[in-house]
């Protein structure tokens, strides 16, 4: 498992670089992301999808910031 906090599937959140440590910690950010989703749908079931993609950007970076 990729021991960084900010790694997203190959990725870093707060950067957006590339992680290739990443690939382990892909299937808990899977996860965290569809778990997010979930709580955006509920919370704003009226908002378009380009208001939902960054309420999702905006959880999860929230989620990883407080993990860190």
């Amino acid at each position: 498992m990729c021991a960084e906090p900010r790694c997203d599937e190959g990725a870093l959140l707060d950067s957006e670089r590339d992680w290739p440590r990443g690939e382990d910690r892909q299937i808990d950010r899977r996860s965290q992301r569809r778990a997010a989703a979930a709580a955006v749908d509920a919370s704003m079931p009226y908002a378009s999808q380009s208001e939902r993609r960054t309420a999702v950007a905006q959880q999860l970076h929230q989620d990883v910031t407080a993990e860190a």
